[in-house]
């Protein structure tokens, strides 16, 4: 290559490898049909002296026997850039961990657009809820999906992002649920500013929601937490209940604040037989052997030595020759 560059530059004068650039440049764009003027405008020639370029091009680069553009070392730089920029993104992905608080203060605010979860956001469109990764607004991302067209990576990725809608939408469901259990047994409306902003009325806060929802969901998938117990509660000038520094009740009537304990106590047990909760479950089983798929898929591609043979990127393409 070195000495065929060389060759036909040297009388020139031409910077090789800037000669080669060009010549790769009008390469594609003949192959991409332009004419020969729109190839010698883009390269600063004549048209005639285009046309020269492509018959040598053609009958010097594009034989079966001539050494390819790119090496094996640069191949596989390239393999690895985009390897190294993808991969370790996708294996960082995960479920939304069965107790976090975030959770449920997302499902308190229906306006919020969108909540951040294992290297990307969960975002709210008109069409439903949608799960974009951060890596997918990489350029690299692009290139690689094109050089692995066929993997099935990316029909496993797309899986588990659909695993991770469902997830978030019957986890939603079952604290719709339990928030419509609490207020129908305790008469209190479920307030996530409770005790803030100036905000002294009555109602229970969104943190016991969120307490019978962790109790009743870790129960459900076998994740093991202590059960809420009457010493875990503390009660304050007759007004407010709290737990763990959160205010759980705040009411002026005494009776309530025993009710809201008392229900909460018996329902993280019996609240684990809802339809919503067995959803909630199923759903949450899937989207970790989803997410088992796409790591397993993630180190096998890590592993590999090579791209497929013949596979192309747009970032690439224009330097490898039809040499096979």
């Amino acid at each position: 290559m070195k000495e065929t560059i060389s060759a036909f530059t040297n009388k020139k004068g031409y910077d090789g490898k800037a000669t080669l650039r060009r010549y790769a440049e009008a390469d594609a764009g003949f192959r991409g049909g332009q004419s020969s003027q729109a190839v010698a405008g883009k390269g600063g020639w004549s048209p005639e002296y285009v046309n020269k370029i492509r018959g040598w091009w053609e009958g010097e680069f594009l034989s079966r026997t001539v050494t390819p553009l790119v090496s094996d070392f640069d191949a596989q730089k390239h393999r690895d850039a985009l390897v190294e920029a993808v991969i370790p993104e996708l294996k960082g992905i995960d479920v939304f961990p069965p107790r976090d608080f975030d959770l449920a203060i997302f499902w308190s605010r229906p306006h919020e657009p969108h909540w951040p979860i294992s290297k990307g956001t969960i975002n709210r469109q008109d069409s439903g809820p949608m799960v974009c990764l951060a890596v997918e607004e990489k350029l690299e991302w692009t290139y690689l999906r094109q050089h692995l067209k066929n993997d099935p990576i990316w029909d496993a990725i797309d899986a588990w992002k659909q695993a991770m809608v469902t997830d978030f939408t019957a986890r939603s469901g079952l604290l719709d649920k339990i928030a419509a259990e609490i207020q129908a047994k305790i008469g209190l409306p479920v307030l996530e500013d409770l005790g803030y902003s100036g905000n002294d009325k009555d109602g229970l806060g969104l943190y016991y929601a969120y307490t019978l929802y962790e109790q009743v969901f870790s129960r459900a998938v076998g994740i093991p937490l202590a059960p809420k117990c009457m010493k875990d509660f503390s009660f304050e000038s007759l007004r407010i209940t709290r737990l763990g520094g959160h205010i759980l009740v705040h009411s002026h009537d005494p009776s309530i604040h025993t009710l809201a304990v008392d229900y909460l106590l018996q329902a993280q047990v019996s609240l684990v037989e809802l339809t919503e909760t067995r959803a909630a479950r199923a759903a949450y089983e899937e989207v970790l052997s989803r997410t088992v798929l796409v790591k397993k898929h993630s180190e096998r591609i890590r592993l590999a030595v090579a791209f497929p043979e013949g596979s192309t990127c747009d970032g690439c393409s224009q330097w490898v020759t039809a040499s096979e």
